[in-house]
Order: structure tokens, then C-alpha cells, then sequence
């Protein structure tokens, strides 16, 4: 018989430890159905009803949109896997989920719940998707970790935890094969896939039944360690080990008790993220009845300012997460989470209480808004300045300052210009004037045109003045107009007084040519003229004419002799360093 086939192609979730079965291998090489058929004759059968097993298939489908009829499923006994891979079926490309019907049973027992099953199926699902199987290459690690990445948004889409969505791949190989990735990797890309998925709906189903006493026992321990407080950070991290101990060993899961310390341990950490984690853990607990720890992580959840957008549906936690937002005052999320509640629950007594809360939240949102609106906030401050009760007003007009509101602007630079309330203080006043004159606030404008035309709180200039005036005369100032008429007004008279004819001015002789003149006087000993140019250069400073009028003096040349004045004009020219004046004082014992 001539084999027909599309394409045969082997995508694996998991590696099998040893060497791949004779069997599985028979299924890997298979070409036609028929041929996965007489392979697979001999399977046991899956445990779990077909139904179960489609309704699987159909809830992984729908989280990218396809119909779930595209693809068909075979078991498989003793192949301890799954495959996915394309058959042609009468010239149709088939696409088929072949898997061990115990092999992922004994998955799903080994864990909490049957995300792992889920996981498996999912990720041939992926492959598919992802078009892997129409590919003959071979399994590669690129095309494995897509596939991964694909299991952990699925699962996230239905419900998932992360801690459940990673746990299938907590067994992995640690370090990776020619067609397989590492453990480390796998997870990576799975948890990615998990974390694209930002609107989830938790619902986390933990395991009650089958308790081991020994794992009681362990967690009676734990308990108690917990209860007694005073915990340090290394007692919290073995608490933590602890457990995880006897979730793997004892419990094969985990239980709702192990999700409620593991919140009380991280928090006790201070380990936000994975505090956070924990919380939506505990909180997305299928049934969860326990009122006081729900309320108790509810408030935890709340006060870590919770920013992921994880949705609940059990009614008791949508009822305490309603009550812990209102009183954190985070009234939008109250509502929120009241209004699904109310959804959900069918008991009138506590649908009146959730009522009750989404009641009080939007009156408190009334309060809230108007006590933070602008405008209310510098009415109220307008009245208290009527009032003389500027501290009141103040805090009122920053506030409203804030959010660039104008006449709140402009009273708060009134209150700084004349220091009512606050110390005086006119670059502020400028600043915030400034401020809501740039919004057209129209006496703002004519106060900003006064402080440049007076440099006040800003320079002098009186061209920005008549920018502002203008402004304001253009919204209709009449004062506006006043100030520009009389800046006009001193600008025709600057004119006026620039265009009137100067004064003749006198002539005046510079110093050295007084000295030079002095100089030739003196050479023809005509003193008393010599005397009069000296002493206009003396009187200005010049040390060479005061150590000549010193000498005059003191010879009685020009001048009457005075040798008390002589002293004087050769001290005045020696302080300048003259030589000569130096000399004769030095002479006469003045030095």
C-alpha cells in the first residue's frame, strides 16, 4: 500500500529520563493513520471520559479564538507521552493529539489539580497553532518554547495560578538537548506567556482530601510557629522551605492553608512581588469560606496598592476587597468590586450591605471631588479672606494653585504681596500674578504690568509692562488704559526734553596741560601764576603739583611763606610716592 502523507512531524512536551520508547518511536514514525492505529491498538484507555478530555481541548482552543473541531485526539497506551503531528485523511490535512492516557493521568494525580494535564495538552495545542507541525525539520528548542509560551497564556486565560501554570515543567531536564530547551528557559517562557494575560480570572482549586497525618502534623507546627509572632527574616524563609517540603513530599499540592502562610510569610519578607502573588494566589481559591482570612489578605491586597488587573469570583472575596478599598478610601475599586459582588451573591441581607458600601463610596466621591475642585476651593478661600481667616485661605489657594487655576493664582499673590496671613514676599506675588495673567485673568495682567513698570519681583522694563496693559486693555481694563496713557505721556516728554537745545558747555583743561603750563610759568619765575595752574592739578591729586606748592611754601615763592603748609602738601604728594617730596620731608625730619 502507498503511504500517503502530508507531513510527519514530532513535537514533545516532556523528555523522557531514559531512552525514548520502541513504541513511542513506532508512533513517531508512523505515516498514516492506519498505521498509528495498529500501533496503538492495545491502549488502556484514559481514565477520564472523552468528554472531559474534548471539554479540555475546547477550553484551551477558545483562549486563541479557534475552533476546537480542528483538531482530533488518539490514545496511546505506554508511550508515556504526547505528540502532535498532521495526517492525511482522504487527501485532508488532519490535525491529531496522540497521547498516553495513564502517562497524564498520573500527571494530573501527582498534582493540586488538573492544570498539569491541561498544560501537556496545551502545548501540543501550541505546536499546532503555531504551525510547527506543517514544518519536516524536526522538534527544535525555538519551536518548543514557543509552544511553552502558548501553554502558559492559555492556562492563564482559564484560570490558572502561576505556581500552577509552571509546576509541568518543574521536572524537566535541567539543562537542554539538540531539540529540547532548558529547564530554566522553559519555565522563562512559559511564565511570559502567563504574564501576557493581563485581565485574569483566578480561580485556584486546592486539594482537601488525602491529607497525610505527617503533613498535619507539619503544618500544626507552622501554625504555631506563625501564631507565636516575633518572627525574624530567616525564620520566614525556613517557614517558606517548610512547606514547601511538605507540599512536594506529603501533600502532592497545594492547600489552602499552605496559601494563606505562604501570604503571612511573604509579607512578614517584605517581598511586594511575591507577597502580591501569594495574595492573588489565596484570594483566587475555588470556595474559599474562611471569613477572617479573606478578610485579612483582602486588607493585605488592598494596602499593597494592588495595580494588576487579576479578576475573583468568589463572592465572599469580591465582598471583603469591596470593604478594605472603602476604607483605604479607594472608592472607584470599592464600587468596582461591590458591583461584582452583587452580580454573584443572591443572599438579600448581604446584597444590602455591598449596597450599602457602593452607597457611601459615591457620596464620599461627591465629597472627595468637590473637595479637591479649584473652583470650590478658592470660593471657600474668598470667603475666608472676607473673613480675615488667611490661614484658611491659603491652604485653599495652593491647592487650587496647583492645578493652575487663575483667580486662585491671583489671590494667592495678593495675600504674598501684602503678607496677609504669610510672611511678605514679592517674588512670589510676581510669580503667581505672572501665572494667571498668562491665562488672561484680566486683573492679574494690569498687577504684572505695574511690577515691570515698577521692578518689583521681576526687572524693570517698561516694554513687558506695556505688553501685559495692553492685554488687559484689549479684554476691556479701563485701568489698563490709565497706565498706558501715562506711560505715553512720559514718553512724549522724554522726547520733548531730548530735542531741546543743550547748554554750551564750558572748556575745560586737562591736567596735563595745567601742569604744563605751571611748569613754563615756572621756569620764568612768574610763581604766583605758576601757584594758580599748580593748585588746580594739586587739588585734583596730582603729586608733582603738590610737591611744587609744597616748595613754594616752604621758599616763599608766589606765596607767603608757610613751612606748616609745606609739610602738608609734601605729605599729601608723598603718600603718592614723589621722590622729591620724600626727600625734603626726610630732610626735615617729617618722615
Amino acid at each position: 500500500m502507498k503511504k500517503t502523507v502530508l507531513l510527519l512531524f514530532l513535537l514533545t512536551v516532556f523528555q523522557s529520563p531514559l531512552l525514548i520508547a520502541q513504541k513511542f518511536q513506532d508512533v513517531v514514525r508512523a505515516e498514516t493513520n492506519v498505521e498509528v492505529d495498529e500501533i496503538c491498538q492495545n491502549a488502556l484507555g484514559f481514565t477520564s471520559t472523552p468528554v472531559e478530555i474534548d471539554n479540555a481541548i475546547r477550553q484551551i482552543v477558545s483562549t486563541a479564538g479557534v475552533n476546537a473541531d480542528k483538531f482530533k485526539l488518539k490514545e496511546c497506551s505506554n508511550i508515556d507521552n504526547a505528540i502532535a503531528k498532521i495526517i492525511t485523511e482522504n487527501g485532508k490535512k488532519v490535525r491529531y493529539i496522540i497521547y498516553d492516557g495513564e502517562w497524564l493521568k498520573g500527571l494530573v494525580d501527582n498534582t493540586s489539580n488538573d492544570w498539569t494535564g491541561k498544560f501537556v495538552l496545551a502545548h501540543e495545542i501550541g505546536h499546532h497553532l503555531n504551525a510547527h507541525s506543517l514544518d519536516n525539520t524536526g522538534s527544535t528548542i525555538e519551536v518548543e518554547l514557543e509552544a511553552d509560551y502558548f501553554a502558559g497564556r492559555a492556562l492563564a486565560s482559564l484560570g490558572a495560578g502561576e505556581a500552577e501554570t509552571l509546576a509541568p515543567l518543574s521536572t524537566q531536564p535541567e539543562f537542554a538537548s539538540s531539540s529540547h530547551p532548558a529547564r530554566a528557559d522553559r519555565i522563562a517562557a512559559a511564565k511570559r506567556g502567563w504574564s501576557s494575560v493581563t485581565n485574569k480570572t483566578i480561580t485556584i482549586k486546592v486539594k482537601k482530601a488525602d491529607e497525610d497525618r505527617i503533613a498535619k502534623l507539619m503544618m500544626d507546627d507552622i501554625k504555631s510557629t506563625i501564631s507565636s509572632g516575633g518572627l525574624s527574616k530567616d525564620d520566614y524563609e525556613t517557614i517558606l522551605q517548610q512547606m514547601d517540603l511538605a507540599r512536594t513530599k506529603y501533600y502532592k499540592g497545594w492547600t489552602e492553608d499552605m496559601r494563606y502562610y505562604q501570604a503571612m510569610c511573604y509579607t512578614g519578607l517584605n517581598d511586594k512581588e511575591k507577597a502580591m502573588e501569594s495574595y492573588v494566589n489565596f484570594l483566587g481559591i475555588e470556595n474559599l469560606d474562611n471569613n477572617n482570612r479573606i478578610k485579612q489578605i483582602s486588607e493585605f491586597y488592598v494596602a499593597s496598592d494592588a495595580k494588576n488587573t487579576s479578576y475573583f469570583t468568589n463572592p465572599r472575596v469580591l465582598r471583603h476587597l469591596s470593604e478594605s478599598y472603602y476604607k483605604d478610601e479607594k472608592y472607584d475599586k470599592a464600587i468596582s468590586l461591590g458591583e461584582q459582588f452583587l452580580s454573584r451573591e443572591e443572599d438579600v441581607s448581604k446584597k444590602d450591605e455591598i449596597n450599602y458600601i457602593i452607597a457611601k463610596s459615591e457620596m464620599a466621591k461627591i465629597k472627595e471631588e468637590r473637595k479637591g475642585n479649584p473652583e470650590t476651593m478658592t470660593e471657600d478661600a474668598a470667603r475666608a479672606i472676607e473673613d480675615l481667616n488667611y490661614n484658611e485661605a491659603f491652604t485653599n489657594l495652593e491647592k487650587a494653585a496647583l492645578q493652575g487655576y487663575a483667580k486662585a493664582e491671583f489671590l494667592l499673590a495678593e495675600l504674598y504681596l501684602k503678607g496677609n496671613g504669610i510672611p511678605k514676599d514679592i517674588d512670589q506675588a510676581a510669580e503667581y500674578y505672572i501665572r494667571a495673567a498668562q491665562q488672561d485673568y484680566i486683573d492679574a495682567q494690569v498687577m504684572a504690568g505695574m511690577l515691570f513698570l515698577e521692578g518689583r519681583g521681576v526687572r524693570k522694563d517698561e516694554e513687558s509692562a506695556k505688553f501685559w496693559f495692553n492685554k488687559a486693555y484689549l479684554l476691556g481694563s479701563s485701568k489698563a488704559k490709565v497706565e498706558l496713557d501715562k506711560i505715553e505721556a512720559a514718553r512724549i516728554e522724554r522726547e520733548r526734553i531730548k530735542n531741546q537745545p543743550k547748554p554750551k558747555e564750558e572748556k575745560t583743561v586737562s591736567i596735563a596741560m595745567q601742569i604744563a603750563e605751571a611748569n613754563t610759568l615756572f621756569s620764568r619765575e612768574l610763581y604766583a601764576d605758576a601757584y594758580k595752574w599748580y593748585k588746580l592739578a594739586a587739588d585734583k591729586g596730582n603729586a608733582e603739583a603738590q610737591q611744587k606748592i609744597a616748595w613754594m611754601y616752604y621758599k616763599g615763592k608766589g606765596v607767603s611763606k608757610d613751612k606748616d603748609q609745606a609739610i602738608l602738601w609734601w605729605k599729601l604728594s608723598a603718600k603718592q610716592g614723589n621722590v622729591d617730596a620724600i626727600n625734603y620731608l626726610t630732610r626735615l625730619g617729617e618722615w
